[in-house]
């Protein structure tokens, strides 16, 4: 069965601070840029937004947590290959807000780089394999 998303998330995070615009199907733009710490106003924000909601969040070296802390608020989740991005925005000045309206409006036309989120159960033996020590 094949969704119909509403709103298009795009998610430029940061250890301390992260950037969410959102695209709603009428083309409408919503944004928010908070402290990675307000994951209540976060989950708040997401799920105000019309859904069913897809986000896309650039891949970063921390990424995991936002993904388990969010998966279960939008109806869709991926990673957005950073590089890739990087490639189409060009020599176009690189903001938070700029980066994160790309992905979205991206995401939106179905164009978005994406990569690969395992499931919980992989996840979580990931984390496992990560402090296995012999």
């Amino acid at each position: 069965m094949s969704e119909t998303f509403q709103s298009f998330v795009g998610v430029d995070l940061h250890k301390c601070t992260v950037t969410l615009t959102a695209v709603d199907a009428a083309g409408e733009v919503t944004r928010l840029k908070i402290s990675t710490k307000s994951t209540g106003k976060i989950e708040a924000w997401l799920q105000a937004l019309p859904g069913p909601v897809w986000m896309a969040v650039e891949a970063c070296p921390f990424v995991e947590w936002f993904i388990d802390r969010f998966r279960e608020c939008v109806g869709r989740i991926d990673i957005a290959d950073a590089t890739e991005l990087a490639n189409r925005r060009g020599k176009r000045r690189k903001t938070d807000f700029n980066d994160s309206l790309d992905m979205a409006l991206q995401l939106s036309r179905g164009e978005c780089p994406l990569g690969f989120i395992a499931d919980e159960e992989l996840m979580q033996l990931r984390k496992l394999g990560r402090h296995w020590r012999h």
